[in-house]
């Protein structure tokens, strides 16, 4: 696990910014997995293009996008501040490595949602 210190670096990017093995690399951890009940096969290339394509189309009208996670300018993983049928849901999903700094990137994006004065529900 990654330390978590002051020093570290969240950025958000779009979801072309990781290559296509990095994607693959993560979704195919078996432990990144188990959090992930629709990937719960082994991901191919043509599932990563196709999540990107449904993700990036889901969050068109969303004042949020789905995002791709860079810690210290390393691949991390996603997250969003995306809407389901009716309300809005946070997903963190992060390259095991990572799994401590799940709590900085949920403020971050807890900061995002308080700024954008949406008066809607967000669960997590």
């Amino acid at each position: 696990m990654i330390d978590v210190s002051p020093e570290l670096s969240i950025l958000f990017k779009d979801l072309f910014s990781p290559s296509t093995n990095q994607w693959l690399d993560l979704f195919n951890d078996k432990r990144v997995r188990k959090h992930m009940p629709l990937a719960s096969e082994f991901v191919d290339t043509e599932w990563v293009e196709n999540w990107i394509r449904h993700k990036i189309e889901s969050s068109e009208n969303s004042p949020f996008k789905v995002q791709s996670v860079w810690i210290n300018e390393n691949f991390a993983g996603w997250a969003a501040i995306q809407k389901d049928e009716v309300e809005y849901e946070m997903a963190i999903v992060l390259n095991p490595t990572y799994w401590g700094v799940g709590i900085k990137v949920f403020e971050k994006l807890i900061k995002d949602f308080q700024e954008s004065k949406i008066k809607e529900n967000l669960y997590v």
